[in-house]
């Protein structure tokens, strides 16, 4: 039986949701009041301003994403390997606005916030890269200690770049960088595994 949500998770979700598709300039705390069904004084009593607000929800869509990322490698079964993360975050950024607001304010975030932004992204890609050695060590395990960390930094600069493009570009546009760019890493490492 599900709950019915609190006043404070009804805000945290419309806000989630409008601060991804309008960013937080154009984001309006009167709107988002007016989508959950209260007066814009009642937000008040949840968040002392619109900063705290973007704060709270940005730090929940970080944590969202975290687990739904480490799920993503703990199930993967996919011919390149990281390929598992890569090729669901396109359905996962259509229907998740923590995605969106999480990926849309890394890269253009409000500034009030940006140092915790750059350090929450930063160790968003961190653990992405511990999780993809963990899978490139089993996967082969006779790459040297230099070998396994480039292709942790290649992986990385794969992901980043496919973040970019999920905010900036289209579902076909990604697929083709996806999947050329994963299956240069592939052949990169089987050819580092046979010399």
């Amino acid at each position: 039986m599900n709950m019915p949500l609190s006043t404070f998770e009804k805000i945290c979700a419309v806000a989630t949701s409008h601060f991804a598709t309008y960013g937080y300039d154009a984001s309006s705390l009167n709107t988002i009041a007016e989508a959950v069904g209260i007066r814009k004084a009642s937000l008040y009593s949840h968040f002392q301003s619109k900063n705290d607000l973007f704060s709270t929800v940005f730090s929940a869509a970080y944590e969202q994403e975290r687990v739904f990322m480490q799920q993503c490698f703990q199930v993967e079964q996919q011919s390149y390997l990281g390929n598992g993360y890569c090729a669901s975050l396109p359905s996962r950024f259509e229907q998740s606005p923590s995605l969106a607001l999480f990926l849309k304010a890394s890269f253009v975030g409000p500034a009030f916030l940006q140092v915790e932004i750059k350090a929450a992204y930063a160790n968003y890609l961190t653990e992405v890269g511990e999780y993809f050695v963990l899978q490139l060590k089993a996967a082969a395990p006779s790459l040297t200690v230099d070998e396994i960390a480039t292709f942790q930094e290649a992986y990385l600069g794969i992901i980043d770049s496919l973040h970019i493009e999920l905010i900036y570009s289209t579902l076909s546009a990604y697929e083709k960088k996806r999947t050329a760019m994963l299956e240069v890493l592939s052949k990169a490492i089987q050819a580092s595994t046979v010399s």
